[in-house]
């Protein structure tokens, strides 16, 4: 029988500032941090974890799916929340989450979340980015990763309700490490790249993110995010090469 309380499991890789804030930040509502780190880390990201926990695990990356389903395994609270390395609860979630983890109601299976992203600074609230309702705090035993390749998620068995507050998602500090990642992802989608695909779909991203999304009332941050959505597209439907 799983304790009371919340553990909270983090994946990271090469994050050793980011997941020093991060742990920092969720200490006052977890009871337990559970931190898988990629073995090709390069960086002190294990050093950290271990200040916070004992339960740090080094394995190869092999899938967001499968490491964060090997996380939320190792999870031994009644809740377990995942939290991404970027990513900072608010004052008002903080709350939730401490009331949260202190009930024990049957009837809920998972919480879902808004997240709030940040790009260069600015919090978005238009484009296609927000609101952005992820499921993030679980029971573990009624919650499983499918496997997939890229853009994770969290599948629950039960009733699913809604947490207030914000959890803001610090997504772009750097402009070049971001188009990396975009094109990363676009790697690992299983979509087989397509000619036409590849030149029809990017100026449909970029449309639908600044006009109908009306990620144009983020001003110029939000022309930047619908060029990352095209650049996304861009990729994703062409021929696959090293980010």
């Amino acid at each position: 029988m799983s304790a009371s309380g919340l553990s909270v499991f983090v994946l990271a890789k090469d994050a050793e500032v980011d997941l020093r804030e991060c742990l920092e930040t969720m200490r006052p509502v977890s009871d337990e941090f559970v931190v898988v780190v990629d073995a090709a880390s390069r960086d002190g990201t294990a050093d950290v974890a271990r200040v916070f926990t004992d339960k740090v695990f080094v394995r190869p990356f092999d899938g967001f799916s499968r490491m964060k389903q090997f996380a939320l395994t190792r999870c031994s609270r009644v809740w377990a929340m995942n939290v991404d390395t970027d990513e900072r609860p608010d004052g008002a979630l903080l709350a939730e989450l401490d009331r949260a983890r202190r009930s024990d109601d049957p009837s809920v299976a998972g919480y879902a979340v808004n997240r709030l992203p940040f790009f260069l600074g600015s919090p978005i609230r238009h484009g296609g980015w927000y609101p952005d309702w992820v499921i993030r705090l679980v029971r573990p035993t009624r919650a499983v990763y499918p496997d997939r390749p890229v853009h994770e998620r969290l599948e629950v068995d039960g009733p699913v309700s809604r947490l207030a507050g914000h959890l803001l998602h610090y997504t772009v500090r750097n402009w070049p490490d971001f188009l990396r990642k975009q094109r990363r992802f676009a790697g690992l989608s299983p979509v087989r790249p397509s000619f036409w695909s590849r030149w029809t779909h990017p100026p449909a991203a970029f449309l639908k993110s600044s006009v109908l999304k009306l990620g144009i009332l983020d001003g110029w941050r939000g022309l930047a995010v619908a060029y990352a959505q095209a650049y996304y597209a861009y990729h994703k439907y062409g021929p696959r090469r090293p980010a």
